[in-house]
């Protein structure tokens, strides 16, 4: 009933009337409502409906959120305002947990105890001591060093931009625009670093080059001073953390070799379950439900990659799903190299970035920062 009253609405003349939407966001927002309804159907083919439910409502509250940022349409110089604060806050966080090597709980912002001599915490294990990986407030270092990252795509890009940055109604003055957002990029890209996390590293290195690359022809203005930060940034992350960096990107501990061990188990429990899949998938959420039924060992976890964890689930409609992502990605490409709109490269650059990333981590879709994230990153693709 909710998603027949959604599509009336949608495509009533009220709703264009406020927000109007071109054929691609017209086709986009169909499959959308496709999905949400595909997810909250699959309760009856799941092998656990309570997940597929959960899962389902989750689906719908993120199509709520997504319609909601295309009605009132936020611009990038609102969002790097209140992401730049949020992540001034989590860098605070971050900077105490990895100093104190300890996550202290608190239930009103649902921050969990993370102790780094706990097995199960997200260490890394270095010169004889297990060092904590920092969670912000986040429930895993991997989702926090994604929310980072963001920030700094979106930053960098508003100040290659010279745009302003607002907060709702007040514009902050141009004397201290530029002064906040290299506070921000300075301090998130410390964040960064210390939630060890090399996919994220890697992923926003590619976005950043791509980003910087581009501006090169098209916003030099403000290119050097974005270059230098970022040289202070990586110079003083050396500087404090060198031996952790590196030893993190060698990837020779017991843990990280573990690791590759355990992402390939998963990678094996993944190729059974893509064997046994029909039309419809597994259901939404019944990954882990259907993989703790196979004999394939004790680590039972969502495989580290996206783009099969939607095959898995949705079926024929997560390959639609995935053939969609690739138009769109291809359609950002030859409207920047035509030069139809600058603001084509934000959406490519961030396209770039969370498409590799996928290929990563499961977090963007399986935990809800995540997934609320992915909706912010959608907005700002189409």
């Amino acid at each position: 009933v909710f998603i027949v009253c959604l599509v009336i609405y949608l495509f009533s003349g009220e709703w264009k009337e406020k927000v109007g939407y071109s054929k691609n966001i017209k086709f986009i927002l169909s499959f959308c409502m496709i999905l949400v309804a595909f997810a909250l159907t699959s309760i009856f083919w799941s092998v656990d409906s309570q997940y597929s439910v959960l899962a389902g409502v989750r689906a719908m509250q993120s199509f709520i959120l997504f319609l909601l940022y295309i009605r009132f349409k936020p611009k990038v110089s609102e969002l790097t305002g209140i992401l730049g604060i949020s992540s001034l806050l989590q860098v605070t966080l971050t900077l105490q947990q990895f100093f104190l090597q300890k996550v202290y709980a608190n239930k009103w912002v649902g921050i969990a105890a993370q102790n780094p001599a706990d097995l199960g915490v997200s260490v890394l294990e270095f010169s004889d001591q297990r060092w904590l990986r920092a969670y912000g407030s986040f429930q895993h270092p991997n989702i926090l060093a994604g929310f980072f990252g963001l920030v700094l795509l979106i930053t960098t890009y508003n100040l290659l931009k010279n745009n302003d940055i607002q907060f709702f109604s007040f514009t902050v003055s141009k004397r201290y625009t530029d002064l906040f957002q290299l506070i921000v990029i300075l301090l998130s890209s410390l964040g960064l670093v210390l939630t060890f996390s090399r996919a994220a590293w890697m992923t926003v290195a590619i976005g950043l080059s791509v980003l910087m690359i581009a501006s090169f022809f098209k916003m030099k203005e403000k290119l050097m001073k974005v270059l230098l930060i970022y040289t202070v940034a990586v110079l003083a992350s050396f500087a404090l953390f060198g031996e952790h960096i590196i030893f993190r990107i060698q990837g020779d501990g017991q843990l990280q070799m573990n690791s590759y061990s355990d992402r390939a188990a998963l990678i094996d429990q993944a190729e059974v379950l893509s064997e046994q899949i029909g039309f419809y998938g597994l259901g939404v959420g019944s990954y882990i439900p259907e993989v703790s039924t196979l004999q394939t060992g004790d680590y039972i976890q969502p495989v580290h990659n996206i783009w099969l964890l939607l095959y898995i689930e949705f079926g024929l409609i997560g390959v639609f799903a995935m053939i969609l992502c690739l138009f769109i990605g291809f359609d950002l490409f030859t409207s920047l190299i035509q030069k139809k709109s600058e603001a084509n490269l934000l959406s490519l650059v961030i396209f770039i970035t969370i498409a590799t990333l996928f290929y990563f981590d499961h977090f963007w879709y399986t935990l809800r920062p995540g997934q609320i994230m992915i909706v912010l990153i959608g907005y700002l693709i189409i």
